[in-house]
């Protein structure tokens, strides 16, 4: 599937005492949960700017358990899959209400053994759903291909994920090249995933 998958890892930082409290919880956190050495990584000031400049961090975590994607590329290689195993995509069909082994729609009822209900903040225009999940915004900042002045000022020569910890994180990565402006990311979590590689790599050696 093309989807401009690189998987570089997800670098949380802490800008206030705060955030860096909550930080340090959440490795614990995760440290209890089964992660391990190569799991999870604490970054000093100094070794965080080995992979990106972030203006007043107090520290930062990094795990390579993380991957950016080209969401609207993954969306489409992800139905052609579907499609060549013989599965059927209905598409312009309102889902109305969800009752269990069936959903009511625009154009009928639905009914199967098993729902899936994968609507995010969407949920909420569901009749008896409008307090089960809370919509928040997701937003992207898209631009021209950078120049290299700007990277080398930034300081941000792999594709890892960078982030936050304020209560409301957000995300942002940095495609390189013309057809590439949008991606997604999947958050690490409390459920442990094999490591990758054995630890981080230094920038200074990576591949520009």
């Amino acid at each position: 599937m093309d989807a401009d998958i690189e998987k570089d890892g997800l670098i949380h930082v802490a800008t206030n005492e705060a955030q860096l409290h909550r930080l340090t919880h959440h490795v614990d956190q995760l440290r209890n949960e089964g992660w391990g050495k190569e799991d999870l990584f604490l970054l000093t000031p100094s070794e965080l700017d080995d992979r990106v400049r972030v203006s007043g961090a107090r520290g930062a975590f990094w795990t390579p358990h993380c991957a950016r994607i080209h969401p609207a590329k993954f969306t489409v290689g992800l139905a052609e899959a579907v499609e060549r195993l013989g599965v059927t995509i209905y598409e312009d069909t309102t889902a109305q209400r969800l009752s269990p082994g069936s959903v009511t729609t625009t154009r009928g009822t639905v009914r199967a053994r098993y729902v899936v209900q994968a609507l995010e903040g969407y949920t909420d225009s569901l009749s008896g759903q409008r307090r089960k999940l809370m919509p928040m915004n997701s937003s992207m900042i898209v631009t021209e291909p950078l120049p290299a002045s700007v990277w080398s000022d930034i300081g941000w020569p792999g594709a890892e994920l960078v982030g936050d910890m304020g209560h409301s994180s957000p995300t942002v990565n940095a495609p390189r090249t013309a057809g590439s402006h949008s991606a997604d990311a999947e958050f690490p979590t409390t459920s442990r995933r094999p490591s990758t590689r054995p630890g981080p790599r230094p920038a200074r050696q990576w591949d520009s």
